[in-house]
C-alpha cells in the first residue's frame, strides 16, 4: 500500500527540490542577515559623522563668536584712540571681559584633529596678543600719548608676528602702514 509519495524517481526529485528549496532560503536568510548587519554598520558611520559635523559646527560658532569679540573690542579701541570718548570704550571693555570665558572655550576638544588643535592653538595666542596690543594703544592714550598710541597702530605687530619675518614688507594692494 502506497502513502502517495509515488515511486522512488519521484521521491528523489521531492528530495532534491527540497534541499534546492532550504538551500536558497538559508542563502536568502545569510543574505538578509549580512544586509542588515551592513546597513546598521553604514547607520552607526552616518551617527558617528553627523555627531562628528554638529560638533565641529559648534567649534566653527566658538571660533566666530571670538572673532566677532575681537572686531568688537578693536572697533571701539579704534574709535577711542580717534576720539579719546570713554564712551566708545565701553564696547572694547565688554568684549575684553567676554574674551577670556570665549577663549577658554577653545581648549581642546575631542572632535579636534591635532592640526585643528594646533590651529586653536595658534588662534588663542594671536587673541591674547592682539588684547595686550589694544590695551596698550588705550593705555597710551590715556596717558596722553596720542602719537604713541597711533604709532601703535600702524606697527603691525601682530601681523609681523603671524606672517614672520619672511614678510616686512606691506601687503600686497596696501600702502605701507606708518610715517
Amino acid at each position: 500500500m502506497e502513502l502517495g509519495w509515488g515511486n522512488g524517481q519521484e521521491r528523489r526529485r521531492l528530495r532534491i527540490w527540497l534541499w534546492a528549496t532550504v538551500t536558497a532560503m538559508s542563502f536568502a536568510l545569510l543574505v538578509l542577515v549580512a544586509g542588515t548587519l551592513h546597513y546598521s554598520a553604514q547607520g552607526d558611520q552616518a551617527s558617528r559623522e553627523m555627531n562628528r559635523q554638529l560638533e565641529l559646527n559648534a567649534r566653527i560658532r566658538q571660533l566666530q563668536m571670538v572673532l566677532s569679540a575681537l572686531a568688537d573690542a578693536e572697533t571701539a579701541q579704534r574709535g577711542y584712540l580717534l576720539t579719546g570718548k570713554p564712551v566708545y570704550l565701553q564696547p572694547y571693555l565688554k568684549a575684553r571681559d567676554e574674551l577670556p570665558r570665549l577663549l577658554e572655550a577653545l581648549r581642546p576638544h575631542p572632535v579636534d584633529t591635532p592640526d585643528i588643535a594646533g590651529r586653536v592653538g595658534g588662534i588663542r595666542k594671536l587673541a591674547d596678543l592682539k588684547l595686550a596690543e589694544m590695551a596698550e594703544a588705550i593705555r597710551l592714550r590715556e596717558t596722553g600719548q596720542l602719537t604713541a598710541a597711533l604709532d601703535l597702530l600702524n606697527t603691525r605687530r601682530l601681523e609681523l608676528h603671524v606672517a614672520g619675518p619672511q614678510r616686512t614688507g606691506p601687503r600686497p594692494g596696501h600702502p605701507p602702514c606708518g610715517p
